[in-house]
């Protein structure tokens, strides 16, 4: 190659000193085959480098192009992470706390039910006459009342609607955070 082509892909080299090593030697090569593909087909160093223009004018081209690229690349994973942090947060706001409470509520008080059932059994199985247990009923739409059996089962379908509740509402909460923590990582901003 001329030296005269040398000393222009010389000065393009350090135009595009704001480039990685392996970029800016990748441009180069690319330079250094077009400009043989012209020697080749019979254009003299003068015509080259007229026909690619000043090496700086070359070199904006090359650096207004990747940084284009990167930018709109920056760009659209800032957009994204800024809907998955709105949606996350948004739905946050809502979907844990209710799923944490409804769940800790739910499978804590799931022994209340049935055990206020037993209580109200064994009163009226040994005839304890306990005051508070009159208040333990379970009144049916037609306006039946249950008695002290009927109670218990149903304190016990009621413990386990609550038990079951509870721990759906808890797996729910955990599937979120999980499906949540999945898709912050594959955002990988």
């Amino acid at each position: 190659m001329n030296p005269e082509l040398k000393q222009y892909l010389n000065h393009i080299d350090k135009c595009l000193k704001p480039l990685p090593a392996l970029e800016r030697a990748d441009i180069i090569k690319e330079i250094q085959s077009l400009m043989l593909e012209m020697e080749h087909s019979g254009f003299s160093s003068q015509q080259i480098i007229q026909k690619l223009g000043s090496p700086q004018s070359l070199a904006k081209e090359y650096l207004g192009n990747m940084l284009e690229s990167t930018t709109s690349g920056k760009r659209q994973q800032f957009l994204a992470a800024c809907a998955f942090y709105s949606l996350a947060g948004f739905s946050g706001m809502f979907v844990v706390p209710c799923l944490a409470i409804i769940s800790f509520v739910f499978i804590i008080t799931s022994p209340i039910a049935p055990i206020c059932g037993f209580v109200k059994l064994l009163d009226e199985m040994l005839n304890l006459n306990l005051w508070y247990t009159q208040y333990i009923q379970v009144v049916l739409p037609n306006g039946m009342q249950l008695d002290a059996t009927g109670v218990f089962f149903t304190g016990l379908l009621a413990g386990g609607i609550l038990f079951f509740s509870g721990y759906g509402a808890w797996k729910l909460l955990v599937a979120y955070c999980k499906k949540v923590s999945t898709l912050k990582k594959e955002l990988s901003v």
